[in-house]
């Protein structure tokens, strides 16, 4: 099986898990995935950020049963996704071995972690309901500025982060692949609304 391959057997999976869930991109929370690891017999332990380095999270299914440890200080769009990136890996990789996921540099990824984070954004917001609602928007390959990508998330209802936005339309080819790396994002929106209210102290 080719990468492609393994990238549509991710995606199907994942819609597969979405349906079994009822899982909704508009209501999808950290509530939300505490259920379904409930479900499967997964446990969330909040562990040391120094225990985890660098690492968003991490899987562990041994005699001791299954449990993820999850970064506490990541942000709750990224809290998300870590999550569902782990269900992955227990769907299909463990077989009963510990299965490490390192989430900062996606491009850099062996393809167990890549196809984990194809099942992750299929799971938070299948691709097609993500290219009707960028389109919908009014977003073209002409006018896709870093400003339009701002607008747009703003105006969605789902937690995802930028960097989510951002390989989405790098997939979609409405930017070069990395021609949006150098965007610092959140302070370009601070910039054009202002700070958040519990920012503002």
């Amino acid at each position: 099986m080719d990468r492609q391959e393994q990238y549509e057997k991710a995606k199907s999976l994942a819609r597969e898990k979405r349906l079994l869930y009822l899982v909704h991109s508009e209501t999808i929370n950290l509530s939300c995935l505490r259920k379904i690891y409930s479900q499967e017999g997964i446990k969330i332990k909040l562990a040391e950020p120094k225990r985890l380095r660098k690492l968003k999270a991490a899987y562990f299914n041994d005699e001791n049963g299954i449990d993820v440890f999850l970064n506490p200080k990541l942000p709750n769009e990224a809290k998300l996704f870590a999550l569902v990136h782990e269900l992955k890996h227990h769907y299909v990789d463990a077989n009963g071995e510990d299965v490490w996921s390192c989430l900062k540099s996606y491009g850099e990824e062996p393809l167990i972690e890549k196809t984990a984070e194809v099942f992750a954004a299929e799971f938070i917001w299948p691709e097609n309901d993500f290219f009707t609602a960028i389109s919908d928007y009014g977003i073209t390959k002409e006018n896709c500025s870093a400003e339009n990508v701002i607008g747009f998330k703003r105006a969605i209802k789902i937690p995802v982060s930028y960097t989510f936005i951002k390989k989405r339309l790098e997939w979609f080819r409405l930017i070069d692949k990395g021609s949006m790396n150098d965007v610092k994002f959140q302070t370009l929106e601070h910039k054009m609304y202002g700070l958040p209210f519990y920012l503002r102290r």
